[in-house]
């Protein structure tokens, strides 16, 4: 049972802007996402993710590769990082989203963050 959890503890909660990449990510096995609905996190928003995560636990925030998704990006990462492990994902091009990435780049960002 132990092991069970810990393994669980172990995948990480990946945050993105819009239904269409949580939808997206879940559709490649990525059974903990969440869309925040825009580029900024509420402070409901923000309980919400800490009533469910613990100081073991791993934040993969994933926003669009544009202007608002960046200056978003760096706000939830200070305000989450007060009480787990935050891992920002920049995309390699200006526009880029979670809903552009294959299979093969999903595997591998959720392989990365273990």
């Amino acid at each position: 049972m132990a092991r069970v959890i810990r393994e669980k503890a172990e995948v990480p909660l990946i945050i993105v802007e819009g239904f269409f990449g949580c939808m997206k990510l879940h559709q490649h096995g990525c059974r903990k996402v969440v869309a925040l609905m825009g580029s900024t996190m509420s402070a409901t928003q923000e309980e919400l993710i800490h009533k469910h995560t613990d100081q073991n636990a791993r934040i993969i925030i994933m926003l669009d590769e544009d202007e608002a998704g960046r200056a978003g990006r760096e706000d939830i990462a200070v305000r989450l990082a007060r009480f787990a492990f935050v891992r920002v994902h920049c995309f390699d091009q200006e526009g880029r989203q979670p809903t552009s990435l294959s299979a093969e780049e999903i595997a591998q960002l959720i392989g990365g963050a273990k």
